[in-house]
């Protein structure tokens, strides 16, 4: 009697692209020298972009495919395999742009658990990012996604403070 193979929890192969310039984060001129996205604290501005290329990773999408498989258990959203295929990799368009961003990833961009909390909260009220599902008390991965609400969101303006 032969010995089985384990089997992997990872996202199946075919949920990549072979295209090796697939891997790359992707942000748009008109983001990057808005007065939104310069009225950002510079760390802010730093996880951002640590979010967009988290995103574009092979790392990252595992990471989401095994979170969205979770997430369809759990809340009966009855998506199919095909669904989490495609979101994966960006193709799905109604939920296109979403990534999680654990922990164990985060740390490895120089972030601390309470930096990490207080600037994805500053992205998230800014507009850039959204919240799609919390972990809950279940200490899953968060589930974000990019968000163009930034746009219609009004300038902050910087007030000096007076001194007393």
């Amino acid at each position: 009697m032969g010995r089985s193979k384990k089997s992997s929890r990872d996202a199946p192969n075919y949920a990549y692209y072979d295209n090796p310039h697939s891997r790359f984060g992707m942000i748009y001129v008109d983001l990057l020298k808005s007065e939104q996205f310069q009225a950002l604290p510079t760390a802010a501005r730093y996880l951002y972009i640590a979010c967009t290329a988290q995103a574009a990773t092979e790392e990252g999408q595992k990471c989401l495919y095994t979170r969205l498989q979770q997430v369809n258990h759990q809340l009966n959203e009855g998506w199919s395999e095909w669904d989490i295929r495609t979101a994966t990799v960006n193709q799905n368009q109604m939920m296109k742009g979403l990534f999680v961003f654990p922990q164990k990833h985060y740390q490895k961009y120089g972030y601390k658990r309470g930096s990490f909390s207080k600037y994805i909260c500053i992205l998230i009220n800014a507009g850039f990012i959204r919240k799609r599902y919390g972990g809950g008390n279940q200490h899953a991965v968060n589930v974000y996604q990019f968000s163009d609400a930034w746009k219609t969101k009004p300038v902050p303006t910087k007030t000096k403070p007076v001194p007393t």
